[in-house]
């Protein structure tokens, strides 16, 4: 059993954060002043949890492991229980094979700004950046750059994938020195080829979920609304012009939330956003929904 906590740092409107790994054995409160070596105008605690039950988190606590790494962490994904990866900024991936217990540093052999990463398999990953995507295919010895199919400067956010072979990932395009707009980019083989995919979206992104090899949801955590495609991103519908979402967490094809400015359900696939709230002054930045009573 694994869990991410985070610490979020938002020095002005665009957000970097910092990230420590613990490992739950009682749940007890941690002070502020604890965290080390954090300058910060306000913070924002996010748990997110990899396969522990409700049951687990009132009866542990918090214990810290070494990750052996200064980095800004940032997207982490499990395969299972045991095998999981997190996207190091300064062109690092740390690995685990045992649940989290350790982590071991892997150079992609290239210079890159990491942003995310999707597990597809127990040897198989993607990892998405600035003007980047990386993938291995043998749990992360060796890393080839793919091409990214856009012609478009573009900073990739979020990666998400409806099973082994059909993925989305979703982020900003510059197409000059001055503007910005969204960035989809679909793969149908696995991560070796993309094309870009966000017809009717302009607006920058900062999160995709596919909820099945056709249907996805899109949204930004700068601007409201929240998008679905049902033909593979070939074209979007605006559903919720109220929401602005930095991350998506379904447990089934039908049973979703979204977290951001505000928090939403969603119990038909995204057709329609139910809004919930939140007792915090700043907004989430992450969400991990355990089932349709427990969101982390």
């Amino acid at each position: 059993m694994s869990i991410l906590f985070s610490v979020y740092s938002q020095m002005s409107k665009d957000c970097e954060n910092v990230e420590a790994i613990f490992r739950p054995e009682t749940l007890r409160y941690m002070r502020l002043e604890q965290l080390p070596n954090i300058k910060m105008y306000y913070i924002l605690l996010s748990i997110v949890l990899f396969f522990i039950s409700p049951i687990d988190l009132f009866a542990q606590f918090w214990q810290k492991v070494e990750s052996n790494n200064n980095g800004i962490l940032k997207g982490i994904d499990f395969y299972d229980e045991t095998f999981g990866m997190i996207v190091v900024r300064n062109s690092l991936i740390l690995q685990t094979t045992d649940g989290g217990n350790s982590w071991n540093n892997q150079e992609i052999g290239d210079l890159a700004v990491l942003n995310d990463i999707s597990l597809i398999s127990s040897t198989t990953a993607i990892a998405v950046g600035i003007e980047a995507i990386f993938k291995t295919t043998n749990g992360g010895n060796y890393w080839q750059r793919i091409n990214t199919g856009s012609d478009t400067i573009s900073s990739l956010l979020n990666i998400n994938f409806a099973n082994s072979t059909i993925g989305m990932a979703a982020g900003i395009a510059y197409p000059d020195t001055i503007s910005q707009q969204g960035i989809i980019l679909i793969t149908l083989d696995a991560g070796e080829t993309w094309q870009r995919r966000n017809n009717g979206i302009e607006h920058p992104l900062s999160c995709v979920w596919m909820i099945d090899s056709t249907t996805a949801l899109a949204s930004s955590y700068y601007y409201r609304g929240i998008y679905r495609t049902t033909n593979q991103g070939l074209s979007w519908e605006m559903v919720d012009s109220t929401i602005a979402a930095d991350r998506f967490h379904f447990i089934n094809k039908n049973y979703g939330w979204s977290v951001g400015w505000p928090m939403a359900k969603t119990t038909n696939g995204g057709l329609t956003w139910t809004k919930v709230a939140l007792n915090v002054a700043s907004p989430s930045s992450g969400i991990y929904v355990l089932d349709s009573l427990n969101i982390i």
